[in-house]
């Protein structure tokens, strides 16, 4: 059990270092304590072990056996302290901080919580449905599995299935007109502009275009 000294120490202390690299429960726990009380804590850390999803993206300063890399933190170490010193709020933001921010905006806002993970919901089940029309629609047109999409003879010049000018149709991309077609190992090379979509050059075999008769 925490000591009330220890407490009053980590309520009261103008900041706090935290060493996280032993992944020590109660380190976590004293650390959870001073972010409650929204007050300025730097974290040390072993980059060789992941820290918690909840503080891995605080700041932090790493620390190793390495005689540089700790020569490094003690410059790092003595910087933040300065920042603190000069700029206290700077080292404030918390999970606690951020989620108490969110819950002050939804009230100023009088957004109910339950209505914002309803919409998430609901917009999650509407992206959802607009995946699976889209493979449904794949499916539809026949893509074929990445092994089938090679040919399977060599193409020389004179087998390009497409000529500059003719038009052609892809599958996302629309109708498009030729601006070149060649032959290469396995395959042909295709150059379409796409109205309003740009120029893209693309694998015949992958883009299974169609030739659109005019």
């Amino acid at each position: 059990m925490i000591s009330p000294q220890i407490i009053q120490k980590l309520v009261n202390a103008d900041v706090v270092v935290a060493d996280l690299s032993g992944h020590n429960p109660n380190v976590f726990y004293e650390l959870a304590l001073r972010h409650a009380f929204t007050k300025p804590a730097i974290l040390l850390f072993d980059p060789s072990t992941p820290l918690p999803f909840d503080v891995k993206d605080l700041r932090g300063i790493p620390i190793t056996t390495d005689v540089q890399d700790a020569i490094d933190a003690k410059d790092q170490l003595t910087r933040m302290l300065e920042e603190v010193r000069e700029n206290p709020s700077a080292y404030n933001e918390t999970p606690f901080t951020v989620g108490i921010d969110l819950a002050a905006l939804l009230i100023a806002a009088r957004i109910d919580p339950e209505d914002v993970a309803g919409r998430v919901v609901e917009d999650f089940e509407e992206l959802r449905t607009e995946v699976a029309a889209l493979r449904s629609m794949l499916e539809e047109r026949a893509i074929l599995p990445l092994r089938d999409f090679r040919l399977q003879s060599p193409v020389s010049a004179g087998d390009v299935p497409f000529q500059p000018g003719q038009r052609v149709s892809h599958f996302t991309l629309g109708t498009g007109v030729v601006v070149s077609c060649e032959a290469v190992p396995g395959d042909v090379m295709v150059v379409v502009a796409f109205p309003g979509k740009g120029v893209k050059k693309m694998l015949q075999s992958f883009a299974r275009l169609q030739l659109v008769a005019d």
